[in-house]
């Protein structure tokens, strides 16, 4: 049983992971959002004049933190389900932050703020199998 909370969290992070390095990547190379049809616009409400820290802080954190957490996961490290629930907390507050700057929700926060909030469970839930 404790093999499906730990690969849950291998391909629920994947999919953050993969989806934060393509967009971080895309924020960063073209800092006024074309690349990702958004224009700048959007951030009239935030303290930022374009997407660059924003592409950064997804790439980097989001991005390599949940990659690091897969590498943790792999390798049976003690320490990785505080990684996932590390993960799913960041990625909760990211969006929680992005709906409050832009003041609109979609179906693609709404996804990824539950993703957070499944990884945080099963973080949790790996870590049962830690301690024991």
């Amino acid at each position: 049983m404790e093999n499906i909370p730990r690969k849950t969290s291998i391909v629920f992070l994947v999919i953050v992971c993969l989806t934060a390095l393509v967009g971080g990547a895309a924020l960063m190379i073209d800092p006024t959002g074309g690349l990702m049809h958004m224009g700048v616009d959007r951030l009239h409400a935030s303290p930022f004049p374009d997407y660059l820290i924003p592409g950064i802080f997804l790439f980097v954190v989001v991005g390599f933190g949940s990659l690091i957490t897969i590498i943790a996961l792999a390798g049976r490290k003690s320490y990785a389900p505080t990684l996932v629930m590390l993960c799913g907390g960041v990625l909760m507050a990211w969006i929680a932050i992005q709906v409050a700057i832009l003041g609109e929700i979609n179906s693609f926060h709404a996804f990824y703020f539950t993703t957070g909030l499944f990884l945080v469970w099963l973080g949790f839930r790996q870590r049962k199998y830690v301690t024991e």
